[in-house]
């Protein structure tokens, strides 16, 4: 393989968020590619390990990431195709940094980069580059809240959210794409 690691899986929740024991933070699903971007190359892989075919239609986005992030590899969603909100944006999920809890990486990205904002219903500009928002507490008014969001766009712009432990450390794996780590939970829409 050409590169550190596949993109990191959530295991799935079903289609109800439940807030796990422990401490945790979910944020949306978006609609897009799940991408693992080497920053210094501007090489995006997707979550296959295969090198993605439209890398070119995210060239102002990657130089956004190139010239502000401190990160060698950065794990995204990717809005392009499947509607037509953000096209060309990259949404920054998280850092492939092993030796980071999760909690610590997130607060690295919201230094550099903005995060998207629910009361402008999390719609990113074209060719942008956006930290995912991260909350805490009771999923479920977000998760409303999403649901509206898609009804007023008319389309499948949000896939549900996905919850992640605060201390989860980025998995590491180079074994399979299917692979999943239980320290992240993937809740989609029905």
């Amino acid at each position: 393989m050409n590169f550190l690691t596949y993109p990191a899986r959530p295991i799935s929740g079903g289609d109800r968020p439940r807030v796990p024991t422990g401490d945790w933070l979910f944020s949306p699903k978006m609609n897009g590619w799940r991408v693992l971007v080497h920053v210094p190359t501007r090489t995006m892989w997707n979550r296959h390990g295969n090198k993605l075919t439209i890398r070119e239609e995210f060239d102002e986005a990657l130089d956004m990431l190139t010239l502000a992030s401190p990160f060698e590899w950065v794990d995204c969603e990717a809005l392009e195709r499947r509607h037509n909100i953000g096209k060309g944006s990259l949404i920054i999920l998280d850092v492939v940094d092993p030796n980071l809890t999760f909690s610590e990486r997130k607060g690295l990205v919201d230094e550099v980069f903005p995060q998207l904002e629910i009361r402008n219903n999390l719609i990113a500009d074209r060719n942008s580059v956006y930290s995912v928002p991260e909350w805490e507490g009771d999923p479920l008014p977000k998760w409303r809240e999403m649901k509206r969001i898609n009804e007023e766009l008319k389309c499948e712009y949000l896939e549900g959210l996905v919850m992640k432990a605060k201390d989860s450390m980025y998995p590491i794996q180079k074994v399979s794409a299917e692979d999943r780590t239980w320290e992240w939970v993937k809740f989609r829409f029905v």
